[in-house]
């Protein structure tokens, strides 16, 4: 259970600080097999930084930071109401950018869809979807996992 840092080298965790594992981390790709082939780059550094020792409250804090920021995109939706006859120019201001931020957090296309509809209409501002994109993310990743209990190795990018 290591590090793959290049093709045949293997790390063990027990010696690489956790500085260089976060590096490590997030210059690697996942090795391109049938598992690691369906799924997107993030699931599969979330799934390494388990397996590299960050352990599940690693990824469960990665879970909690994504969560925050989908309640803060919820809350930037809803505050447009506050300032009467603006609420609506301001919604077509807000709904790119929360759509933007909703694909980028979760990789999810329908996702950033839903939030860009929700966005655009009226009186569907009270409709938390940045919210339930992190819960249709939480429970596609533990099904996943249940699915598959071996971890990921992973290679340095060459790039």
């Amino acid at each position: 259970a290591g590090l793959w840092v290049r093709e045949g080298t293997r790390v063990s965790s027990d010696f690489v600080s956790p500085k260089s594992r976060l590096f490590l981390l997030r210059s690697a790709r996942p090795i391109a097999h049938g598992c690691c082939r369906q799924r997107g780059r993030r699931a599969a550094m979330d799934e390494a930084a388990g397996a590299a020792g960050a352990g599940a409250s690693g990824v469960q804090s990665w879970f909690v930071w994504k969560l925050l920021l989908a309640l803060i995109i919820d809350v930037i939706g809803a505050a447009s109401y506050a300032i009467p006859f603006l609420g609506d120019l301001s919604d077509s201001v807000w709904a790119p950018i929360s759509a933007g931020l909703v694909w980028w957090l979760f990789e999810d296309t329908a996702a950033a869809s839903l939030n860009l509809v929700e966005e655009l209409l009226p009186y569907t501002d009270v409709i938390p979807s940045a919210t339930i994109a992190w819960f249709l993310y939480v429970w596609r990743q533990r099904r996943q996992q249940r699915a598959r209990p071996v971890p990921a190795r992973i290679v340095a990018s060459s790039s």
